[in-house]
């Protein structure tokens, strides 16, 4: 991978977020996907595979967007697995080991910035809308991570001047809650990903959503039509996607769909 290059993982981990960020030889763990925070979860089968074949033996960060268990299901298991990572979460309580993910953290690996724009450390904790909000950013390509945040957030975001992005993490997995006609046009993504399993009950992503982000420009996928997106976002904006579905196709996995990439 070439030097300023970000390489993104967007896990194929049912109903639930986990996303891999690599830069500069190092690695970032965005929430840990679904489990019930003790004894299941999905980070011996999907997250430490998806670690192991990416080259990293262990993730440099890990930040929990907030505590649902769709997003910090793992992370006991995480924290056992890799005790050496630092830690950020947002939590309805936090721990001693977890530093909160709030404004103004921000760190640099080589040529790639990554600067948390939600919450600020005056907020109670809100739930959903207490999700830390990143974008990881180089001279010619950007990324947001979004977790579960609501059309609240998103107005609070533009309201501060949220930059346009080319790859979007679509917030709370393409709820009709989230992605407002403002928050689109606003960040005019060129590629929206939404995580959200196969079937689901809750029918995310919704239609309306992923029209309203087509309509505006963007591909949109979802990790229950595609299976796990790998993504290599190069220094000069240039921008290539693969999903899991296409390129590792096997008799016993659901088809992907007809736009997958």
């Amino acid at each position: 991978m070439k030097t300023g290059a970000i390489r993104v993982e967007v896990l194929d981990a049912g109903q639930g977020t986990a996303v891999i960020v690599s830069a500069a030889r190092r690695t970032l763990l965005y929430d840990t996907g679904p489990g019930d925070g003790d004894y299941f979860d999905l980070v011996n089968s999907i997250i430490a595979p998806a670690l192991d074949r990416l080259g990293s033996r262990a993730p440099d960060r890990v930040v929990i967007s907030h505590g649902d268990l769709d997003h910090a299901g793992g992370l006991r298991s995480v924290k056992e697995r890799y005790p050496d990572a630092v830690y950020y979460a947002n939590l309805p309580e936090q721990s001693g080991r977890l530093n909160r993910c709030v404004v103004p953290l921000e760190w640099r690996w080589h040529d790639v910035a990554f600067r948390v724009l939600h919450p600020t450390p005056a907020l109670p904790y809100l739930g959903n809308d207490s999700s830390c909000v990143i974008e990881v950013r180089t001279k010619n390509n950007s990324l947001l991570l979004s977790g579960d945040i609501s059309t609240t957030v998103e107005a609070r975001l533009i309201e501060a001047g949220i930059d346009s992005q080319q790859l979007l993490l679509v917030p709370h997995h393409g709820s009709k809650t989230s992605s407002s006609n403002d928050f689109v046009r606003q960040i005019r993504p060129r590629i929206a990903i939404a995580t959200a399993s196969l079937g689901n009950r809750f029918d995310f992503p919704r239609p309306e959503v992923k029209q309203r982000y087509e309509a505006g420009g963007a591909r949109f996928w979802s990790t229950g039509e595609c299976g796990a997106i790998r993504l290599v976002l190069e220094p000069d904006g240039a921008l290539t996607a693969r999903s899991a579905r296409n390129s590792r196709d096997r008799i016993w996995r659901w088809p992907a769909a007809k736009d997958c990439p």
